[in-house]
């Protein structure tokens, strides 16, 4: 139950991190905003009650798997559009989901399946299928303010190799 609370709010508080805009905004331009960004707060809500309703960590895995894609393409929509904060903001959020979201489910899971499992394996090759190609073009593309966003990327990435390689290990147990 604790942990239902603490995802609703967790997702509570993302989709508060889109709205949270200073009021300098004009209302008719915040109204826009929102509209732009509700598919993206849509996603984390579902994905954030989904997360609370499912106990198997790859399962959770899966759900935050979903969640990265949703981000790395709003991050890498930023960045055609040269559009440096937004990248940035995005890169950060897509950072915090890698190591806290989906590395820590997959350190869970891959503590309870037997080495070298398929799905597992599987998983974690989806994602750096879609971050490799992501960090490249951040890196190629000449735009001012991508860097912070490169950068957050490459951390996750590397994050969510460390645990596939088995280099990382839960050093407490999580709930």
């Amino acid at each position: 139950m604790i942990r239902r609370l603490s995802v609703i709010t967790l997702s509570i508080a993302l989709a508060g991190v889109f709205l949270g805009e200073p009021a300098r905004t004009a209302p008719p331009q915040r109204l826009l905003d929102f509209q732009a960004d509700f598919h993206i707060i849509e996603a984390l809500v579902d994905g954030g009650l989904a997360l609370g309703t499912e106990d198997d960590p790859l399962q959770r895995a899966r759900h935050c798997q979903t969640l990265t894609t949703v981000l790395a393409e709003e991050l890498e929509d930023a960045a055609r559009k040269n559009a440096g904060p937004r990248a940035t903001e995005f890169g950060t959020h897509l950072e915090a989901l890698l190591v806290g979201g989906l590395g820590k489910n997959l350190l869970l899971a891959r503590a309870k399946l037997p080495a070298n499992d398929p799905d597992l394996k599987r998983l974690g090759d989806a994602v750096l299928k879609l971050l490799l190609p992501l960090e490249e073009r951040l890196t190629s593309q000449e735009v001012t303010g991508l860097e912070p966003a490169r950068k957050a990327l490459a951390q996750g990435r590397l994050e969510i190799e460390n645990i596939l390689k088995g280099k990382t290990r839960l050093e407490t147990p999580l709930k």
